[in-house]
């Protein structure tokens, strides 16, 4: 019964992005909310309305801090920018720019004295994965955590998951979990690449933080008390996991509301052929307009209306068949009879809302945890997966004809789809629950792997495995040693008779 008690508790959001890290944050306030928590967002000056432009936060208290130098938004939309032409590479270099910007806002929060007075009024400490003081905060102020991240392996490895290499695809080497040996090799050297990206990432972090104290320095993630995920099995490939780290993989997914008279005018209007959603997500707005013109022209040549989500410039080669908007209901849209189609950048929340609904995909990642969501999307044969940095019309119009006409698409798509309904508990309310657990509790540190405190030699049994190679090397010395002086011992007896 103590599982069921409504907690009027204060609970403290920390959001300097924005994107869809902070309409999952806000989806789980408002559901907090809904509860009757008391939710208040701490974000950078510079970065309030840009939260506040997502029309999210229902009942939220914002509060901000002021920071140094330019707003998030400014380096995530070079970011973004990058991702059109960069390498893999450049995107990791890119990713320590963001990663310095965020290392310089949480050390502006935690300077500032008003967040310091109160953080002791709050119950649970909840941010994305990519707060770096999302950790560091309830550690400072000694405040339950809660994270929530995408299936980033590597990440969620760092609150002392197991991530066997001969298994668990690292992320963005874009494998599946059926590895042969060279795949398992590829797979190795990615895991080594990630290892070193976050030791340096962490020895900018010390350098920054280093007048705090060194435990709270040492321990980092590893004490954070909640993970919550975005993953469901239905398309993840399975693995270990620990007790503290909970999947709520289409946290965003829900039944369609009712479309506006305009939007399901448009829907109706396409008859038997249906509706294609494309939508890019953020990266819409920083879409070349040679490939926006290579888009508009594949779908002025279909039957479907075509329903584009496009912060920018309208192609002037626009079919009349597709419709241009810079804001779409997105879930409303896939769960929609009509829609047949939905060519996505393979967010985590648009692939699980086009799971939830059935809907089958044209996959075209860009970055992040894209590429790798696209590798599972095909994997389950849910749809094609394209190169957007390499496409030509043909290679494009034959994958949309080839989802849209296979049926086995569809009925992969419809598989999964019951497979991520059939839970006891949908995702958002599994979040809600394991949140106020840790308020009821104080914490998790019953439910906490030591796996995540251990240094890496450690945890690989590297000092075991050393110990055990030099024990057997010299084990085979001595060994080899006695039989040499045994035969040379043996030898000399049996010579000396034969010259006497």
């Amino acid at each position: 019964m103590c599982g069921q008690l409504v907690i009027g508790a204060n609970v403290l959001i920390l959001a300097s992005c924005s994107g869809s890290t902070w309409v999952r944050l806000a989806s789980i306030g408002e559901a907090l909310y809904d509860r009757k928590h008391s939710i208040t967002v701490l974000t950078p000056e510079n970065n309030l309305q840009l939260l506040q432009s997502y029309g999210r936060g229902r009942g939220f208290t914002f509060r901000t801090y002021k920071t140094e130098g330019a707003a998030i938004a400014t380096t995530m939309d070079k970011f973004n920018k990058m991702f059109w032409k960069g390498s893999k590479l450049e995107q990791l270099m890119a990713l320590f720019e963001v990663t310095e910007d965020l290392n310089q806002f949480c050390g502006n929060m935690l300077d500032n004295t008003d967040v310091a007075k109160s953080a002791a009024q709050f119950d649970v400490v909840l941010a994305d994965v990519i707060e770096i003081c999302g950790s560091i905060l309830p550690l400072v102020h000694r405040l339950p955590s809660a994270i929530v991240t995408g299936p980033f392996n590597v990440l969620i490895g760092r609150f002392g998951v197991p991530s066997p290499i001969a298994y668990v695809p690292s992320t963005d080497s874009e494998l599946t979990d059926d590895m042969d040996f060279w795949d398992r090799t590829l797979n190795s050297l990615y895991y080594i690449r990630w290892l070193v990206f976050l030791y340096l990432d962490d020895s900018r972090r010390l350098s920054a933080f280093s007048h705090l104290p060194e435990q709270v320095l040492s321990a980092g993630v590893s004490q954070v008390d909640l993970v919550l995920v975005n993953r469901d099995f239905a398309l993840e490939f399975p693995g270990p996991t620990n007790p503290n780290v909970i999947n709520i993989g289409g946290i965003a997914a829900q039944p369609a509301s009712a479309l506006t008279d305009d939007l399901e005018s448009f829907m109706v209007s396409s008859g038997g052929h249906g509706v294609i959603l494309f939508s890019l997500g953020t990266y819409s707005g920083s879409m070349p307009a040679s490939l926006a013109e290579l888009f508009a022209g594949v779908f002025s040549q279909l039957p479907q209306k075509v329903l584009w989500k496009l912060n920018g410039e309208t192609p002037p080669n626009l079919g009349a068949n597709t419709r241009m908007m810079k804001w779409i209901p997105q879930n409303d849209i896939l769960g929609h009879e009509k829609t047949k189609l939905f060519i996505t950048h393979c967010g985590s929340n648009g692939m699980y809302e086009a799971v939830y609904h059935a809907v089958p995909m044209v996959f075209l990642p860009l970055a992040g945890d894209q590429p790798d969501n696209a590798v599972r999307g095909v994997a389950r044969g849910l749809g094609v997966k394209l190169d957007i940095k390499a496409l030509t019309e043909e290679e494009l119009l034959q994958s949309i004809k080839t989802v849209l006409y296979n049926d086995s698409f569809k009925a992969n798509a419809v598989r999964a789809s019951r497979i991520m309904l059939d839970q006891p508990q949908q995702p958002m309310e599994r979040a809600v629950w394991w949140i106020e657990y840790v308020i009821r509790h104080g914490g998790l540190s019953h439910l906490r792997s030591k796996g995540g405190d251990m240094p890496l030699y450690q945890y690989l049994l590297l000092d075991v495995i050393g110990i055990m190679f030099v024990s057997c090397m010299t084990g085979v010395v001595v060994l080899v040693w006695a039989c040499r002086f045994c035969c040379r011992r043996v030898s000399s007896k049996a010579f000396k008779p034969k010259r006497e």
